[in-house]
């Protein structure tokens, strides 16, 4: 969830000459330790060293776009001046493709990503990100241990520690805070709706008061009436549900940025807002439905 380098990348028997990608420095321990899983070939190791023979790791994405339809193992690609090659003809063999991650930003589309063994790129590592994963227990508890170890290396190296739910927490906030007021003018507007129904059907049960009352005398019980009364305005609602849920799916490509893992078209989530709705509507006409007809019929048919 922070910067990463990333720049052209020159590639031999592919669709194309050169990719754009993400570029990391890793070492063996690396893959494991994020839970990046291995799809095929293999991964560092300790004999990837500067004397042998120079080896890369590849994302599927990078796979897909430079190979594609290829097998990616055994290629080779070359950074050039970005690997310090600048008079060397030196390309790298890929040995492995590992699983497509999200380096950056949790909703973007994942982007071709090349790694590249530390022991390798020694040039590239001005800075380091050491992660850490615990056997057990929380991961924010190896902080001072981590601090001790740096500390007796060298006491004047800065060690800034932090957990991925953080950095992930981090780079949602604004993300949450647009959610946040959607969810809030969206209450407001159930609101209002359930308000709005709330006062028309007490008017307009107010209005055949006496009818009501006529029915009751008849014979009509309470319940047969309630749903009489409610029947005609949840036909409107309904009619009102499904336009809205038309313009819905008209803008949600508005709101595809905002969402992560979940699509616009989701039809779990349209299904449980339209529940909702329902369930609101039901309510807010029930309430005045009821209420009028636990009136005497004769109490209702003297009102005029």
């Amino acid at each position: 969830m922070t910067g990463v380098s990333n720049g052209g990348l020159s590639i031999r028997d592919g669709a194309v000459t050169s990719i754009t990608a993400d570029y990391q420095v890793a070492s063996a321990g690396y893959f494991d330790a994020m839970g990046v899983p291995l799809v095929r070939g293999r991964l560092f190791d300790d004999h990837d060293d500067a004397a042998a023979v120079h080896v890369v790791v590849v994302s599927e994405a990078f796979a897909r776009e430079a190979w594609p339809g290829q097998d990616a193992l055994g290629k080779q690609m070359t950074g050039g001046g970005m690997d310090d090659f600048w008079d060397q003809d030196k390309w790298a063999t890929v040995i492995g493709v590992v699983r497509d991650i999200r380096q950056t930003d949790l909703t973007a589309a994942p982007v071709p990503v090349a790694y590249f063994p530390y022991a390798q790129r020694p040039y590239r590592t001005w800075s380091m990100t050491v992660t850490a994963r615990p056997d057990r227990g929380d991961a924010a508890g190896l902080g001072p241990a981590i601090r001790d170890v740096v500390r007796d290396i060298d006491a004047d190296v800065p060690v800034t520690f932090r957990t991925i739910e953080s950095r992930i927490a981090d780079s949602l906030v604004p993300r949450r805070f647009t959610m946040l007021i959607l969810v809030l003018f969206a209450a407001s507007a159930l609101a209002l709706a359930c308000v709005g129904i709330w006062g028309v059907v007490a008017y307009a049960v107010a209005r055949r008061t006496r009818e009501i009352g006529i029915r009751m005398a008849l014979g009509a019980d309470a319940t047969t009436v309630r749903r009489l009364v409610q029947r005609g305005y949840l036909r409107a609602a309904a009619t009102g549900a499904g336009a809205g849920l038309v313009l819905a799916l008209g803008l949600t490509r508005l709101l595809r940025s905002l969402l992560y893992e979940v699509e616009p078209t989701d039809p779990l989530t349209i299904a449980a807002v339209l529940v909702m709705l329902a369930a609101a509507a039901w309510i807010a006409s029930w309430v005045p439905a009821r209420r009028t007809v636990r009136i005497s019929p004769m109490e209702t048919m003297r009102t005029e």
